[in-house]
Parts: structure tokens; C-alpha cells; sequence
């Protein structure tokens, strides 16, 4: 009966953590966006409105996170879109693609942060700031803005490192480490009451033994 107790004192001592609010990141239905499709979700946003007018462009993608071209490009053929990334030839001539409008763009700031939201989930934030420039097959300015985007969503503390790509610093953070509760006292309690319940086993067959 002492044991039962015992572990019964446990669990109600460990603590309980409030939920983490957050603004979801949008995802279909039971898909969870690697950290690089979230940061590229967020620049799609701020690119949007120089991507609208255009049906046929040259991309070119400068300074950090350049990699985030990848997927855009992907995304607008996807879309219908005729993109022709860094500055490549279209198919046809390179007169062609000389004559082609020019989105240009330069990443600020790409980052994903992790903070500890539960025993077991972590609050993923995800921000961009990026600069375009639209300039027409000559080289005039047509239209250029700066832009700033951030998303919040909450993961399961296994799922989120899975989602990490190496390659890029932006896409690979660190986890926050475990709460000094996991660490050290839940360790010390579960240890404890082991110990303690072991004992009171062994006494309790001991007095048996001798009666």
C-alpha cells in the first residue's frame, strides 16, 4: 500500500505546463511544412505582390538564403508561370530572355527560432524580411518594397528536429534544452521513489520471512 501511495505523491507533483498561444502556420491537413517551406510560405507572401502582374520573368535570387529560390520557382511553375531563375536563358534565344522583365530580391533576415512550449512540444517562430526590385528588360525601376513576414505554430519536440535541413543555418536551430524539472528533479523523484519502493519490498518480505 506505502508503494502505491508512494508513486501516487509522484504524479501529482509533477507540474503542469501551460499551452503555448501562437498564430498556426496555414499546411493542409496533417502536413507539417519543413522549416525551409515555412520561410520560403513567408517570402512567397512578400514577393506576392510583384509576382501577381508577371507571367514570364527572370529571378534573381542576392545575398543570404538564396537557396529559398529554389522553391519559389518551383512553386510559381506550379502555378503556371514561366520563371527563369538567376538570370538563365529561356529556352528559345538569349535575345529571349534579354527581353524579359526582372524580379530581384535580397533576403534581410531568415530565421526559425524553437522555445520550449510543453514537456513535449516546442513553439516554432519563423520570421523573413527581404527587399524586391521589379525592373523592366532595359533596366528601369518599376517598383520596389521591403517587406517583413512571421508565422507561429507549435510542434512535437521529436517532429521538429526532423524537420531541420543541415545544409543551411537558417533551417537548422537549435532545440531548447529540456526544463530543470526534466533534468534534474524529475530524474532525483523517479530515482527516489524507485529506491524507496524497492526497499519497502524487500522489508515487507523480510518481515514475512521472519514470521
Amino acid at each position: 500500500m506505502r508503494i502505491f501511495l508512494l508513486i501516487g505523491l509522484c504524479l501529482v507533483l509533477q507540474p503542469a505546463y501551460p499551452q503555448a498561444s501562437s498564430v498556426p502556420v496555414q499546411e493542409p491537413q496533417g502536413v507539417i511544412p519543413s522549416h525551409e517551406a515555412v520561410l520560403a510560405q513567408l517570402a512567397g507572401t512578400c514577393l506576392a505582390p510583384a509576382i501577381l502582374p508577371l507571367n514570364d520573368f527572370r529571378f534573381l535570387a542576392q545575398g543570404r538564403a538564396t537557396f529559398l529560390a529554389s522553391s519559389l520557382t518551383r512553386r510559381w511553375i506550379e502555378e503556371g508561370k514561366n520563371v527563369h531563375l538567376d538570370g538563365s536563358k529561356t529556352q528559345n534565344d538569349e535575345a529571349d530572355s534579354l527581353s524579359l522583365p526582372v524580379l530581384a530580391w535580397t533576403v534581410d533576415r531568415a530565421a526559425i527560432d524553437l522555445k520550449r512550449a510543453g514537456r513535449k512540444s516546442v513553439e516554432r517562430s519563423s520570421a523573413v524580411a527581404l527587399t524586391w526590385w521589379l525592373s523592366d528588360p532595359s533596366g528601369r525601376l518599376l517598383d520596389t518594397q521591403s517587406c517583413s513576414k512571421n508565422s507561429t505554430d507549435v510542434l512535437e519536440r521529436r517532429v521538429a528536429k526532423a524537420l531541420a535541413d543541415e545544409r543551411y543555418p537558417e533551417t537548422n536551430p537549435d532545440l531548447p534544452l529540456a526544463s530543470r524539472w526534466r533534468q534534474i528533479v524529475e530524474p532525483v523523484v523517479l530515482t527516489g521513489a524507485t529506491a524507496i519502493g524497492t526497499y519497502l519490498l524487500f522489508n515487507l518480505r523480510s518481515r514475512r520471512a521472519d514470521n
